[in-house]
């Protein structure tokens, strides 16, 4: 009789437990599927892992696509160093999203206070769930509140080429290489670029070339920039 009784609680826990998000378990039977009224509405930063585990996934949406880019970080020399990887072929459908990397459900949680969202992902990256679980990554802000510089949209948007002809060519050099300093490039010692960024209390210069961070997006509005500057 005990041995059943302690099979049926061991059963009970397994199926309502044991899923999480960041380093707290969850109670699975309060997850539900999330389908807002407009699919942009998933467009956000969504926070996965806690501490030194813990990440930032960005989706972004732009003519029809979705852009996507795991943020993390690791320690090495005492220093915190930033970490980015694209993912490829994202796709949306329902509440259902896919990707080379990952794949997973846009729900709600109801953590007793409020109802919250987030992206529920099986097998995610940050390590912390066990084989089989999944891990709930909160939705914690939109990409004006995520994003450090003075033309965060070089980053967020596709840029307009009338809007960007209005702006002076020192504007435009400091739009173009605000995209490298967030990914922490090392400008030339002492040139403008330099000197400006490190007045900057975002700015940390890690990296002597973050080309391979950059996202499709952020390449088309560098190239965009760039054919302005060269035309003026």
């Amino acid at each position: 009789m005990h041995m059943r009784l302690f099979l049926l609680l061991v059963f009970i826990s397994t199926q309502t437990f044991g899923q999480w998000i960041a380093s707290e378990e969850i109670d699975k039977s309060k997850v539900q599927n999330w389908f807002p009224k407009l699919v942009i509405e998933y467009q956000g930063v969504y926070h996965f892992g806690d501490s030194e585990s813990e990440s930032d996934l960005v989706l972004i949406f732009v003519n029809g696509k979705v852009i996507g880019q795991i943020q993390s970080g690791s320690w090495s020399d005492s220093a915190w160093v930033r970490m980015y990887e694209n993912l490829g072929e994202i796709k949306i459908e329902g509440n259902r999203f896919s990707s080379k990397k990952a794949t997973g459900e846009f729900v709600t949680y109801d953590n007793g206070r409020e109802k919250v969202k987030g992206l529920k992902v099986t097998e995610p990256w940050s390590g912390i769930p066990e084989p089989g679980q999944w891990e709930i990554g909160l939705k914690k802000s939109n990409l004006e509140e995520f994003y450090d510089g003075s033309f965060i949209q070089a980053s967020i948007a596709l840029l307009d080429q009338s809007d960007l002809m209005k702006l002076t060519a020192s504007d435009l050099r400091l739009m173009r290489n605000e995209i490298f300093a967030r990914y922490g490039l090392k400008f030339k010692k002492g040139g403008e670029m330099d000197n400006y960024f490190r007045k900057q209390s975002w700015y940390v210069p890690q990296r002597d070339n973050v080309d391979k961070f950059l996202t499709s997006l952020e390449r088309d509005n560098i190239k965009l920039i760039q054919e302005i500057e060269g035309n003026r």
